[in-house]
């Protein structure tokens, strides 16, 4: 068990389908014991995330008005909520002349400052940050806290696909086709050659958020690369 600080950018991928969100929801399960802290307007800054989200199409309304009653729940039953005092506004001031923040976010790093030195003169371990903005990340380290940025917890690392689905165009005029062909790099990379054919596997829709990094190809695998000239002209 242990306490964690959650930046609303953080928070946010517990209702959000993003990179990162496999991590976040593993260690704000309640059954992990973990405390979660984080400043009361994250609420207000998460649930506009969600309407953001709604607004650009990526969720429907239903996912949107049950996350934000879900992340209710969470603020009063799982949350330790920590008010935000004129002191804590001051020290925000403060960080903004040491560090590349933005207001909100300095607002919510010297929360989690207070949070800490509270934690420390109760004799308690320290706590672990957690931001999904790098700035705010560097910035915490730089004030001294354990830090930690949930793009970076990738797991798992991209979505499973089965062998059966595969895409597969065949044949295709190879005259037409500028080499080397460059695939999407939403998808892990299967070229199969033979006679002119080309597959690789589709992920699904709903999952392909988690993972934005290109591919990497397996081991001993070669680049797809132009194929041989044809000599049979006849």
């Amino acid at each position: 068990m242990s306490d964690s600080y959650f930046d609303s950018s953080a928070l946010a991928k517990r209702y959000l389908q993003e990179i990162g969100t496999a991590w976040v929801r593993t260690l704000t399960d309640p059954t992990a014991g973990h405390t979660i802290l984080t400043m009361e307007i994250s609420q207000v800054e998460v649930a506009a995330a969600l309407a953001a989200r709604y607004r650009g199409g990526g969720i429907t309304r239903r996912e949107r008005d049950d996350a934000v009653d879900l992340l209710a729940a969470h603020c009063d039953r799982e949350y330790q909520l920590v008010p935000t005092a004129r002191a804590v506004l001051a020290a925000a001031v403060e960080l903004t002349q040491r560090q590349r923040l933005r207001g909100y976010d300095a607002v919510q790093l010297a929360t989690a400052l207070v949070a800490a030195a509270t934690l420390r003169a109760a004799g308690l371990p320290g706590m672990t940050f957690v931001a999904a903005d790098a700035d705010l990340v560097a910035a915490a380290r730089a004030e001294g806290l354990v830090a930690a940025d949930p793009h970076l917890h990738r797991w798992p690392a991209r979505p499973s696909v089965r062998p059966h689905t595969l895409l597969l165009i065949y044949p295709f005029p190879r005259q037409r086709l500028s080499w080397p062909l460059r695939l999407s790099t939403r998808a892990t990379r299967l070229a199969d050659m033979r006679g002119g054919g080309l597959c690789w596997p589709i992920i699904h829709p709903a999952r392909s958020q988690m993972d934005h990094e290109p591919a990497q190809p397996p081991d001993g695998e070669r680049p797809l690369s132009a194929p041989p000239a044809r000599t049979d002209r006849g």
